[in-house]
């Protein structure tokens, strides 16, 4: 039975890239291709096609197609920059698996592509994020998915030199379930970096720190903490959050491990910057109200 599935979703996946293929093959044959003042409002479509001008750089056109897949759509999308005598393709995006409701920002050079997996009936769908530059090519900085949940608020920004996005994920306590995950990246000759912040509160902060690895986590840390941070369960119970009376500038997370109450304290260094200063078995004194 396996093996008939497999080759069911590989039958699939070919057909769906045959039709995708298809249709921006028949809309880059059309004339709009040899006209300066195409309007994409006006340009002839069918099923499955769309265009448009994409956010940020409003003198281009955008091509979406989209394709019908099990519990969603399959999209594509193309950016097109006049060209002396045509509209020539800037960039292309045709994600490996399904991608429903892709969203492009673009500038001369980045492109930000988000959007969600199709799913039936899990509350959990993968979130796709995607950064390009383009140029005389097109190149990857950083392209995969983390699960999260599309009901909730999805922000996404082009920034100047990377990106910021901001989504509904899961949190490391069950009984909480969700919280919001942030990625903000600059980018510079080496790569993409993650930079602050992480979180939007202390306590998410904590959630980010414990259920990311070490090879992470070390920015936005005390040295120190590293052997306890390799120790820490990846689920836990998240408690009460107080100011330190001695430390005016930190935050305690209490968070239950293992039926063991553990105490994370943050500084917080302004507009959503923490840091991991220490972790310990008793509470600091709280700060009064």
């Amino acid at each position: 039975m396996r093996l008939l599935a497999l080759a069911l979703l590989a039958a699939a996946t070919l057909n769906g890239a045959s039709a995708k293929r298809e249709l921006v093959e028949w809309a880059e044959a059309q004339p709009w291709r040899m006209g300066r003042a195409a309007d994409p409002a006006k340009i002839p479509t069918r099923k499955g096609i769309e265009f448009s001008r994409p956010d940020g750089e409003p003198a281009w056109i955008q091509l979406t197609t989209r394709v019908d897949v099990a519990c969603g759509e399959d999209t594509s999308a193309y950016l097109y920059e006049w060209s002396g005598d045509h509209w020539a393709r800037r960039f292309a995006l045709e994600p490996g698996s399904p991608v429903d409701s892709l969203r492009i920002q673009a500038s001369n050079t980045l492109v930000l592509a988000t959007g969600w997996e199709p799913a039936c009936t899990s509350i959990w769908h993968p979130f796709f994020v995607g950064l390009y530059q383009i140029g005389a090519g097109q190149k990857t900085v950083l392209e995969g998915t983390e699960n999260g949940n599309p009901d909730g608020e999805t922000v996404a920004k082009l920034e100047p030199n990377g990106i910021r996005v901001e989504f509904t994920g899961a949190s490391i306590d069950p009984l909480l379930g969700l919280r919001r995950h942030v990625l903000h990246y600059t980018i510079d000759a080496s790569g993409a970096h993650r930079v602050d912040p992480l979180a939007l509160s202390a306590q998410d902060f904590v959630d980010e720190w414990i259920s990311s690895p070490w090879s992470d986590a070390f920015a936005w840390s005390d040295p120190a903490l590293a052997a306890i941070h390799d120790q820490l369960p990846k689920r836990g119970q998240m408690g009460t959050v107080a100011r330190c009376a001695d430390y005016g500038s930190v935050w305690q997370v209490a968070v239950a491990l293992n039926q063991s109450w553990r105490y994370f304290r943050v500084s917080e260094q302004g507009e959503h910057r923490y840091r991991m200063v220490a972790v310990s078995e008793k509470p600091c004194k709280a700060a009064k109200r």
